[in-house]
């Protein structure tokens, strides 16, 4: 059960990939011109991936029974898939936002913050996954990696709010 859910949240992921990609490269090119505005191309590449994947998530979810008995002929596994694909699909959208903003800050030369944070969440994260996996079993997995991606989306966001206001005018009285 577990291999078709990975399966059908790929292929689901296949946009997130594809606009995270465009992202660092507009964002890039943006900041290389003119740093203030190495972050413009975020909220769009968001609410362009958010409306690609949320009908797509819709159809997956409305047709995960069809769909997953096109992988297997067993009901108890085709059961589960139905029950745990919209907490995967959820969790999968989340990531797709927080690769969207991790591109734009490697975009814009804080790769290393990247890094850090990013193993620092992902470090904390991997105690929550177990503990969720050992509570929720498999929809656990996906709730553990969905906390991971709010919480790596949140540090983006914030040093991306940080970044821009340094390139601000200093408002006078």
């Amino acid at each position: 059960m577990y291999t078709i859910i990975v399966t059908l949240t790929e292929l689901f992921m296949i946009p997130m990939y594809a606009l995270s990609g465009v992202c660092l490269t507009l964002s890039a090119q943006a900041y290389g011109k003119e740093p203030k505005k190495g972050t413009e191309y975020t909220g769009l590449s968001c609410v362009f991936l958010l409306g690609l994947l949320l009908p797509l998530a819709l159809i997956m979810i409305m047709f995960s029974s069809p769909i997953a008995r096109l992988i297997t002929d067993k009901e108890n596994i085709v059961l589960i898939v139905h029950q745990v694909l919209p907490i995967a699909l959820a969790a999968s959208t989340i990531n797709g936002i927080q690769m969207i903003l991790r591109s734009t800050l490697q975009a814009i030369n804080l790769e290393k913050w990247v890094l850090f944070y990013s193993s620092f969440i992902c470090g904390v994260s991997l105690i929550i996954i177990y503990l969720m996996i050992e509570y929720f079993k498999l929809p656990g997995l996906y709730i553990g990696l969905g906390i991971c991606y709010v919480g790596l989306s949140l540090g983006y966001i914030e040093k991306i709010k940080i970044k821009s206001h340094q390139y601000m005018p200093m408002q006078g009285n």
